[in-house]
């Protein structure tokens, strides 16, 4: 892969080397044909939106794949993006958190997971970018607590709510192969 990191320890003299992600042939060539582009509902391979994303082993060498989720993000004018909306079948996403006040930062997260939810459901409307044109109201959680490694592989845990946990919501159930069409409200 292009400008992959490799991490290299030694361990009682042996070398030992993080797991790769194991990209397939279809994400290497992703990888490898510049920006990374979104991949919409209606396009021929859209299958890897309906998947389950698997989880990228603990250490593995991320490359520039956080910077590319980003850049890809922000090309797009979102405000989150999905590993698998971009043809990558993996547990990561770049979300720009606190989107809705005057200082929004962008955070790159590997492996999220769901720890906790609030009882209370909220209305709010959304949007994809791989389902370009379209909005819809959905239901979700009020506030969630999630527990996520950033690209460094410092794990971090956060309770989120408001535009905030909608946006986490909507990019993780991308990791689940669910679009927000699948959670129509009304």
């Amino acid at each position: 892969m292009r400008g992959a990191l490799l991490v290299v320890a030694l361990y009682g003299g042996c070398v030992h080397r993080p797991p790769a992600i194991g990209w397939s042939d279809d994400e290497a060539a992703r990888l490898g044909a510049g920006p990374l582009e979104v991949v919409r509902w209606e396009d021929e391979d859209h299958d890897v939106l309906r998947r389950r994303a698997r989880e990228i082993p603990a250490g593995a060498p991320l490359g520039d794949l956080p910077q590319r989720l980003e850049e890809a993000m922000f090309r797009e004018d979102g405000v989150g993006l999905a590993a698998p909306q971009v043809g990558l079948s993996v547990r990561a996403a770049a979300l720009l958190v606190g989107y809705r006040t005057d200082a929004p930062t962008p955070v790159v997260v590997i492996n999220p997971v769901i720890t906790r939810r609030a009882d209370a459901l909220v209305d709010s409307w959304e949007g994809c970018l791989s389902v370009p044109g379209k909005g819809a109201r959905v239901r979700r959680y009020a506030w969630i607590e999630v527990e996520y490694s950033d690209p460094s592989w410092t794990s971090h845990e956060a309770r989120v709510e408001g535009a905030d946990a909608i946006l986490w919501q909507h990019e993780l159930d991308h990791l689940d192969g669910v679009l927000y069409v699948d959670r129509l409200a009304g």
